[in-house]
């Protein structure tokens, strides 16, 4: 509670430094335009504060974490390393190839037919071409279960 007293007054003295050279005829108008704007700014750079505490880990962290059993179970995890950590919302058969390279991981004989598999069980929908590639998207049973497999092994 106190925390939020503080930071009021601090954007009453920052809104009242900032007035300080409007006429007086208009200052209690700019007061009250200021004083909201300065308070809901201070609530987003909480809230981006807060979306940096997400943890940042590799791509070789997070399937070392999980140490997936299945071709599948790898795959969908670089797609949700993808999405989460990458901001990368589509992407093709040659971003999740990268991801098995990347972590040293076997590849599956027919990766196609893994991502298939993966659509078949509401894991991953198709998109639209992704550098001239079948594009895909994570969806949320694919996110969900992603976690899922996080939490069961922390």
């Amino acid at each position: 509670m106190k925390d939020i007293e503080e930071l009021i007054k601090k954007n009453i003295k920052k809104a009242l430094d900032i007035i300080i050279g409007v006429e007086d005829e208009y200052r209690l108008e700019t007061f009250k335009l200021i004083l909201p704007f300065l308070l809901k700014q201070d609530d987003l750079d909480k809230k981006r504060e807060t979306s940096k505490v997400k943890e940042h880990i590799s791509l070789p962290e997070l399937i070392a974490k999980i140490n997936p059993k299945t071709y599948a179970d790898t795959a969908i995890i670089v797609c949700y390393y993808l999405f989460t950590y990458e901001d990368i919302i589509g992407f093709n058969i040659d971003h999740i190839k990268n991801g098995f390279d990347q972590v040293r991981a076997v590849k599956p004989k027919n990766m196609t037919d893994t991502l298939n598999g993966l659509i078949k069980r509401g894991f991953l929908r198709s998109s639209t071409d992704i550098e001239s590639k079948k594009g895909f998207e994570l969806t949320k049973m694919g996110i969900d279960y992603t976690q899922n497999l996080i939490k069961e092994n922390e």
